[in-house]
């Protein structure tokens, strides 16, 4: 039987339908899927761009926080509290953790309870505030001195010929002078040297409570004190002078007795916090007036007074936050400066004003920098030196400068 023409025709128009439905849903199906796709890589972009903005803001944050530290520890204004950050940089929080709790990963290490020591945690938050990140990591100091430091108010590798007026106090040891040349004091205007009064109960010198008793320098005598030395009654068992071992040394063996990580590591240290100066570069000492920490300053070979380094006063360091001041050249004092800390001269110390170092003193003078012909320490002018037992490593913060990032302590879960 044959089948009639337009019964195939109908047959072969279904038959297109049917695929074009099929092509239809096929392409609706890929269309939905490639939106979804995309929508979820836009998702993802998105994700990984707030993490990357929480970690960024996170690691610069930990900057801020170290350098912060590095500039005095943990307590700036000196209230015995830890300070809080109140505006830290962009969209992140610090906070300093200097308590030996189980919640402190510095308990894992030794670690004791001051404004020296801390974990610093903080978060770093995307700017809509979705995604953030935490890190953590503990800091110290780095004790730049050789055990407790130096022990007298003024040391020095060769002569002392001071002509003016010379006071110098140590309440915490017997011994308020040392070097390995002559101590001439007897040419010196007024001169006298004062230990603690031994009738009198001596308070316990590493207690920084007790830190105003040994640095006072008033008075004449000044309060629990015995003078010792006078430039009428000349040297008393308190000046130790023309010691060998002292004057044989090299200077380099001198600094490194006091600073055993020696010139260039001190040096780094005060470039890092931006106060290493360079006379030669127009730099003066007194543009570190009101500061504190590691310094050193570089005298101009090439001057008309070579090496000079000038001082006309200011306040450097406090008694909370001593310095290390290193003076590469000679120093000449023609104003009324006052130190605290540890004063390091490798050239001259020449006083035609009136230096009050309350702290440590020590002359090293290089020959190739003191004037030919001259003593390492001169001046008609005023030294008043007290030893402080903050120079021992026991201010109640951190020098600046000092700060020291404990290995393996990072954490970022």
């Amino acid at each position: 039987m044959n089948t009639p023409l337009n019964s195939s025709k109908k047959q072969a128009g279904a038959a297109t339908l049917f695929t074009s439905v099929i092509l239809l849903i096929a392409i609706t199906l890929v269309t939905f899927l490639t939106a979804k796709t995309i929508l979820q890589e836009t998702k993802m972009t998105a994700n990984n761009y707030r993490a990357a903005q929480a970690i960024t803001e996170a690691d610069a944050a930990m900057d801020y926080a170290i350098a912060y530290f590095n500039e005095g520890g943990l307590d700036h204004n000196n209230d015995n509290n830890v300070d809080i950050i109140g505006t830290p940089p962009g969209t992140s929080t610090i906070t300093f953790d200097n308590t030996d709790t189980i919640g402190n990963s510095c308990k894992a290490t030794p670690h004791e309870v001051n404004m020296k020591s801390a974990e610093i945690t903080v978060t770093g938050t995307s700017d809509d505030g979705v995604a953030s990140r935490t890190i953590s990591q503990c800091v110290g100091t780095i004790n730049i001195f050789s055990d407790t430091g130096p022990q007298q108010p003024l040391i020095a590798r060769g002569t002392v010929g001071l002509t003016g007026n010379f006071k110098v106090i140590n309440r915490v040891n017997n011994t308020t002078v040392w070097t390995g040349g002559d101590a001439n004091i007897g040419n010196s205007s007024s001169a006298s040297t004062y230990i603690w009064d031994h009738s009198a109960i001596r308070p316990d010198a590493t207690d920084i409570s007790n830190r105003a008793i040994f640095e006072d320098i008033a008075g004449n005598p000044p309060s629990n004190t015995n003078i010792v030395s006078t430039q009428d009654v000349g040297l008393g068992v308190d000046i130790v002078d023309n010691d060998l071992t002292l004057a044989n040394l090299t200077g380099d063996q001198l600094f490194e007795g006091f600073f055993p990580s020696g010139r260039d590591f001190i040096k780094g240290l005060a470039e890092g916090i931006d106060q290493a100066l360079d006379i030669a570069d127009g730099d003066a000492l007194s543009d570190l007036n009101s500061k504190d920490g590691v310094m050193w300053i570089d005298g101009d070979p090439a001057s008309a007074n070579p090496y000079t380094v000038n001082l006309t006063g200011g306040t450097f360091g406090s008694p909370g936050n001593p310095v290390a001041l290193i003076v590469n050249g000679n120093l000449n004092v023609s104003g009324n400066p006052v130190i605290y800390g540890v004063l390091y001269i490798t050239g001259q110390l020449d006083a035609t004003g009136t230096v009050n170092v309350i702290g440590s003193t020590i002359v090293e003078g290089d020959s190739t920098m003191v004037p030919a012909g001259e003593d390492p320490i001169v001046g008609s002018g005023g030294v008043d030196l007290t030893y402080s037992p903050f120079t021992q490593g026991l201010s109640p913060n951190g020098i600046a400068g000092t700060a020291a990032v404990i290995a393996g302590s990072w954490r970022d879960w």
